[in-house]
């Protein structure tokens, strides 16, 4: 059972969250309850000692009289060092978005949430807990403690034999060393290349370390029976050397040829378990069925260009002689250079002339004609990625902007290509980087920012009977959540969700007059999901009830 601790110091939420995630019957749940940080505290001493185990996620308000959630999240990590926190606030401010970045906090909620992203978040990290138990106990059971040891003593030696070129000399110098990495020098490889197509958006850099680790494990897992096999986690793409597993000195219980044939049969299987468990499509490429010794840099090196080039692949298996064959298939759909150039030139003009709408919309779209093209060579990838970089220096840098910008997200992505895992988070970042941009100008898009404004208040207006949330505004407008929040404030003084509350207040009073309503349709005509919500959510704003304020007029 994950042990779960409500705060917040505005019972109404606390409570409801508490109905809500008591009534989610699949989620492994046992969910605790306090409305403030020093209750909360006390609360865990309790369920520490009946329950045995302390407290598996935290999500709590940041801004609570007395202790705040952000110091309440820091205090239980450090007795529960893996806990896991969700923030829930009404603020956006960087300062508690770094602070709780820096506390490595799951996720910053802004108010108000809707019941589904809730549900979202908390079981996604159900599942994430579950895992790391499953590899814990997975790790007592086989030893996985001594198997990460011997691989970080094997990394430095692999990185070598495929990154670097060998010479025969190199190869009888550390013979004894690949013999202890379960390598047997007196055989040829088959060699395994392998990546993810695309990472969901909402995957951390953590969290994509960890699927890369069980992706590693899960194909040694599946293959291990028919062969030898060594992994090997490379900077970009996953590495696996695969050699025919002898059942004594004088008999091997097949071939590399029948290996190889074993392997392109056995990969769909792989890519089918990997897609079941984790939900992410994986694409690999197979060397020849007999690299040498001497050229498994240089057959590696190839490998890696293939997949670096297939920038849009899904599932695909491709043995790396037909490779030609592979990239003519998407020949129709490829990018071609001149198309390249004129969307570049474009986007600079924009960013120069301060068009930062237009700007963020080709952005999006240029990154969305990249995911589309299949295969793209890594040259003009790299003549991308440096060109958009050379476009945000040079305008950071004749603005100087560079350092205020730097305070707010990593420029060492603009410069190092190989720190983005796929386009779509280089995409992302770009986006990123604009939104930031945008916000410090300030003033030469102050129109453009009212204009922004004025379309969030009239959809709260249109559709005050659903249940907005900050992401469906976010998305009407074509920003991230994060930085819509900011610049609304910026703007009207208040934050979004409270003009949702001032909107929804102001049509109830004006339906509440009307004689022929009843409450019911009222609470229903405002997206609440019943009178009990919709009566603690007047009474909490006008210190009356939905009914008492009725009678009040016609009295």
């Amino acid at each position: 059972m994950i042990q779960f601790m409500l705060v917040d110091d505005e019972s109404i939420i606390v409570d409801s969250l508490h109905r809500l995630l008591e009534g989610q019957e699949d989620l492994p749940l046992k969910v605790w309850k306090a409305y403030s940080a020093d209750e909360a505290l006390d609360l865990i001493n309790i369920i520490e000692k009946t329950e045995g185990q302390g407290i598996d996620i935290l999500m709590s308000d940041v801004m609570m009289p007395g202790m705040n959630g952000l110091d309440l999240s820091a205090l239980i990590k450090s007795r529960f060092p893996e806990l896991k926190t969700l923030f829930l606030s009404g603020y956006s401010d960087y300062t508690y978005l770094q602070t709780a970045l820096h506390q490595e906090a799951f996720d910053y909620l802004l108010k108000p949430v809707d019941d589904e992203t809730v549900i979202e978040a908390v079981r996604k990290l159900c599942l994430i807990i579950e895992e790391e138990r499953r590899l814990k106990e997975q790790e007592k059971q086989n030893g996985m403690r001594l198997k990460q040891a011997q691989r970080m003593l094997n990394d430095e030696l692999l990185r070598e034999l495929l990154e670097k070129p060998l010479t025969p000399q190199q190869l009888a110098d550390k013979e004894e060393s690949y013999v202890q990495a379960s390598l047997s020098v007196d055989q040829c490889f088959i060699l395994l290349n392998g990546k993810v197509d695309q990472w969901p958006l909402t995957y951390t850099e953590i969290e994509k370390m960890r699927q890369r680790e069980m992706i590693m494990e899960l194909m040694v897992s599946m293959l291990q029976p028919q062969c030898s096999i060594v992994p090997y986690n490379g900077s970009r793409h996953l590495v696996w050397l695969l050699q025919v597993k002898r059942m004594d000195h004088d008999s091997e219980t097949c071939d590399l040829p029948q290996l190889h044939w074993y392997l392109s049969e056995e990969l769909e299987r792989v890519q089918f378990t990997i897609q079941e468990r984790m939900g992410l499509s994986c694409s690999f490429v197979i060397s020849g069925h007999e690299v040498d010794w001497l050229q498994i840099g240089d057959v590696n090196r190839k490998m890696g260009e293939l997949l670096d080039r297939a920038i849009g692949l899904k599932s695909e298996i491709m043995q790396v002689e037909q490779a030609g064959e592979a990239m003519s298939r998407y020949q129709d759909i490829q990018l071609q250079p001149q198309e390249i150039k004129k969307q570049l030139l474009a986007l600079t003009g924009l960013l120069e002339a301060g068009e930062f709408l237009a700007f963020m919309n080709e952005l999006r779209s240029f990154f969305e004609t990249i995911r589309k093209s299949v295969f793209l060579t890594y040259e003009r990838q790299s003549e991308i990625f440096i060109t958009l970089a050379g476009l945000y220096l040079s305008y950071m840098n004749s603005r100087q902007m560079t350092t205020e910008v730097g305070m707010k997200l990593d420029l060492t992505y603009l410069t190092n290509f190989n720190k983005h895992t796929d386009w779509q988070s280089f995409g992302d970042y770009c986006v990123r980087l604009a939104e930031i941009l945008f916000l410090i100008v300030g003033d030469d898009a102050k129109e453009q920012k009212q204009e922004i404004a004025e379309k969030v208040d009239n959809y709260i207006i249109q559709n005050l009977s659903r249940n907005l949330t900050l992401q469906q505004l976010a998305d009407h407008v074509h920003l991230s959540k994060f930085y819509l929040s900011r610049l609304y404030h910026s703007q009207r003084g208040y934050p979004i969700y409270q003009k949702i509350k001032e909107q929804k207040l102001n049509r109830a009073k004006e339906l509440l007059l009307q004689d022929d309503i009843k409450i019911k349709d009222v609470a229903a005509e405002l997206g609440f999901e019943n009178v009990p919500y919709f009566t603690t959510f007047f009474r909490n704003s006008l210190g009356m009830s939905p009914k008492e304020y009725k009678q009040s007029y016609q009295s």
